[in-house]
């Protein structure tokens, strides 16, 4: 080794360009090392390369690793593995099970805690962000997955305001509805969408699309394009361009098939018509008269016939 005039710090082999200190060998590195480490090769804390042309920060403690600018902590590596970004300490997140994120984002203010993946480039390539799943023992199995496994899932959680960990809010998952093992490329896949009720402690499925493209609400196996169930089920209309504050339901109680239109009775000149071919075939007014061919029925039963 060597030290040059200039300050320069050389061991193993010539100082080579601008560093100030430049080691050379097989497994260059540098061990750092105190009272409370120990001295053996399996203590403290190492930078160097492995032999080849890959570069190692190793902490043999268990312990966490920090990274700083500006003389303030950036972010940390704790001692179980996991990547913290704007904290030091870990949180816990109830969504399937008790489980402490691999890397957690904190900030107080909305940049500080906000995620960007910008893709950019003269092609029509998407940015995307890709939750993968297998069945395998390793990431590189492609073990295909089991009928409802989970393929991912986004949570929204919110903390529990006593006891530190996080309640549920809401979830969007994507699930398998057959297995996916098969060589055909064929993975059958549906969209879940949960909320969490009041006075509740886990969230409820409320919206689903199946890999057919049927959507059920408050339905498990939609039968149909749109399939809603519930204790009196039905869909609203609100109509904001009406003279009044005018709204409209089709539901069916107890058996019964309703159809409500000014459900309020707030508006004006309310009335149900039944067009066939772009044109209106039938009326009923809010007088309850019926017209057939007739924008105007005059009577309980008006039916107009041309020619």
């Amino acid at each position: 080794g060597s030290i040059t005039a200039s300050g320069k710090v050389s061991i193993g082999a010539a100082i080579s360009g601008n560093s100030r200190m430049f080691l050379y060998g097989s497994d260059a590195k540098i061990m750092y090392q105190g009272s409370a480490t120990g001295t053996g090769d399996g203590n403290g804390f190492t930078t160097g390369n492995n032999g080849g042309l890959d570069g190692f920060i190793w902490n043999y403690e268990n312990s966490d690793i920090y990274f700083g600018t500006n003389s303030t902590e950036a972010m940390r590596i704790d001692s179980s593995g996991r990547l913290l970004v704007g904290t030091s300490s870990a949180r816990t997140s109830l969504s399937f099970g008790s489980v402490a994120p691999s890397i957690q984002l904190a900030g107080s203010t909305t940049s500080s805690s906000s995620l960007l993946l910008h893709k950019f480039g003269a092609d029509a390539d998407p940015c995307k962000l890709i939750l993968l799943k297998n069945r395998g023992a390793n990431a590189a199995s492609n073990a295909g997955l089991s009928v409802n496994d989970p393929l991912g899932v986004i949570s929204f959680e919110a903390a529990d305001g006593y006891g530190g960990a996080t309640l549920i809010g809401a979830e969007i998952g994507a699930y398998a509805e057959t297995g996916h093992n098969t060589q055909n490329d064929d993975g059958p896949t549906r969209l879940v969408f949960s909320t969490t009720a009041d006075n509740a402690s886990s969230s409820t499925e409320r919206l689903r699309i199946t890999s057919a493209g049927k959507v059920g609400i408050n339905e498990t196996n939609p039968q149909n394009s749109l399939h809603i169930s519930g204790a009196t089920p039905a869909i609203r209309f609100s109509d904001t361009g009406a003279n009044g504050s005018a709204f409209s339901i089709i539901e069916d109680n107890d058996g019964l098939l309703k159809f409500r239109n000014d459900a309020g009775n707030s508006g004006s000149g309310s009335g149900i018509t039944f067009e066939v071919d772009g044109s209106e075939k039938l009326r009923i007014t809010s007088a309850g008269n019926i017209g057939i061919n007739s924008t105007a029925p005059s009577s309980k039963l008006d039916i107009y016939r041309s020619g």
